[in-house]
């Protein structure tokens, strides 16, 4: 699947805000004092994400002062679908591949981040040009999950499964580390990206010019 970005929910003042993440190099720039600091450290997110290895880390206590709230703030991780990896949320394989094939097709991993540094999911939708299905629904205490199918011809409930999370019981959930799947195994690619943080970087190099 091809990453797109992340939208923050409640940092820096801002209510939401995305940033669109392309492959290469990637640049946040603007004037002083709109919150681009803020935006890049909240998205270093990407590196304790809760799965593959090491599990359950957790983000840096330091970089919450950023959050508007003392609960924490939220990440949403963007990915558009193709043909040859997207999970399959229609059983019948060759009407899925059809309605990749025809449609715009968005998968959203939705998480929080809350005041002890843990990442909690709370669910994954995927979106079929302007519906919105979820196909990850975590319970109430964060102990299990439900995976849901689709038939994507008519939006129909097709089918659904209950995993259990394990892990550790903290404020809002559970920290716990999710399996490199079909859904979740998209993830651990992002948990290598780098953030480098370069303050007035266009006004020193002005400053050098003779």
């Amino acid at each position: 699947m091809k990453f797109l970005g992340i939208e923050l929910s409640g940092i820096a003042g801002y209510k939401k805000q995305f940033i669109s993440i392309a492959d290469g190099l990637n640049l946040i720039v603007g004037r002083n004092n709109i919150g681009k600091t803020a935006m890049l450290t909240a998205a270093t997110v990407l590196r304790v994400l809760p799965v593959g290895r090491p599990a359950n880390q957790i983000y840096p206590l330091d970089a919450l002062e950023y959050s508007n709230s003392s609960n924490g703030f939220g990440v949403s991780i963007f990915f558009q679908a193709d043909t040859s990896d997207a999970p399959q949320i229609d059983k019948r394989k060759t009407i899925w591949e059809v309605t990749l094939a025809s449609q715009t097709v968005h998968f959203i991993y939705n998480f929080h981040v809350q005041r002890e540094g843990h990442v909690l999911l709370e669910g994954v939708l995927v979106r079929i040009g302007t519906s919105e299905y979820p196909i990850i629904r975590v319970n109430e205490g964060g102990n299990t999950y439900l995976r849901y199918w689709y038939d994507t011809s008519s939006g129909n409930y097709q089918d659904k499964q209950q995993f259990g999370t394990g892990g550790t019981v903290v404020e809002g959930g559970i920290a716990t580390t999710y399996p490199q799947d079909d859904i979740f195994g998209h993830l651990i690619a992002l948990k290598s990206v780098e953030f480098v943080s370069g303050h007035r970087v266009f006004k020193d190099f002005q400053e050098c010019i003779p």
